[in-house]
């Protein structure tokens, strides 16, 4: 009787045993090709001579304006903007800037309404312009002809933006170059014609 009870006590045990040794069921095994990388099919390989002569044909293309740039050579003669060689050095034209004494020309046609005044006096005598030695300043600088109408022969006072202090006739010596703005004139040849209009 014990035997059977031992038996019987054992019996689940043994089904359970059973149930985690059953073998598992045989694996499929994946085709080799399947998902590989070096697996090619028959139009892959047909498909080869086809991409050599298309990657063949766009190498073709991209070279020939190589060949077609170095077939155009340039020559010294045509690198600058006129017709000559670049080494060689032309001499300035000479620019006859004339004027005469200050005083003796009549004032120069404004461009704009904001436009400094240009020069129409020589200045070879009073050049070079420095911040020490300033030959305009003797005449234009006069805070008391800016309350005076110009007549011919007066000088063009300096406005009062460029004074510290009129009253006292105080330069600011941030414009002490006078040609910064003011320019001498010369009669040349105009390179580019102008095509400004005023406005109506």
């Amino acid at each position: 009787m014990q035997q059977l009870r031992s038996l019987h006590a054992d019996l689940p045990r043994r089904k359970s045993a059973v149930r985690f040794q059953t073998p598992d069921p045989q694996p499929q095994h994946a085709s080799p090709c399947a998902g590989g990388r070096h697996c090619r099919s028959k139009e892959d390989e047909m498909s080869k001579p086809v991409r050599k002569t298309l990657l063949l044909s766009v190498a073709l293309a991209l070279s020939l304006p190589a060949f077609a740039v170095q077939d155009q050579a340039i020559s010294e003669d045509s690198l600058g903007l006129y017709n000559s060689s670049v080494y060689e050095v032309p001499d300035p034209a000479i620019v006859n800037f004339g004027g005469g004494d200050p005083g003796t020309n009549k004032r120069a046609a404004k461009s704009y309404n904001t436009a400094p005044p240009m020069i129409t006096h020589t200045i070879t005598d009073m050049v070079p312009i420095t911040r020490d030695s300033n030959l305009c300043k003797d005449c234009h600088v006069q805070p008391d002809l800016l309350k005076q109408k110009l007549v011919k022969g007066m000088p063009i006072p300096a406005p009062a933006s460029h004074y510290v202090n009129v009253k006292k006739g105080e330069m600011y010596m941030g414009r002490w170059n006078c040609v910064q703005c003011h320019r001498p004139q010369a009669k040349v040849d105009v390179l580019v014609q102008s095509t400004f209009k005023k406005a109506k």
